[in-house]
């Protein structure tokens, strides 16, 4: 699932950004990329559609800083809320419209693909 985390709170939190919601049905896995980044959030869909991720970005030794994901799985969208220590953003998320299918362009100079 795809789409715009908006702001709903925090410190200096006033821009969208893109993300992206990985649910494996068959072991009840998520992963979640806030800003498709490289942090994973990495969690659990339960069999109500809720789903929950998280993830500590601090050293050890330092005090957790821990990023969250909750939220529900509504059919083919999902809604909930990814928090961080200082920003709190509305996650609506739905599934990516695919591409077309082009095997050749019409135009295309060889004549491939035109019955020719």
């Amino acid at each position: 699932l795809v789409g715009e985390l908006e702001p709903a709170g925090g410190v200096a939190c006033d821009q969208p950004m893109p993300a992206t919601l990985v649910l494996r049905f068959k072991d009840h896995a998520a992963a979640f990329t806030p800003n498709d980044g490289t942090l994973i959030l990495r969690g659990a869909l339960n069999d109500d559609g809720e789903v929950r991720a998280a993830l500590n970005t601090a050293p050890p030794t330092k005090p957790p800083y821990l990023l969250t994901l909750e939220g529900r799985l509504n059919g083919d969208a999902f809604n909930g809320l990814y928090r961080t220590p200082l920003c709190t953003y509305r996650a609506d998320l739905v599934s990516p419209t695919p591409l077309p299918h082009h095997y050749y362009e019409k135009r295309n100079p060889l004549g491939l693909g035109s019955g020719s």
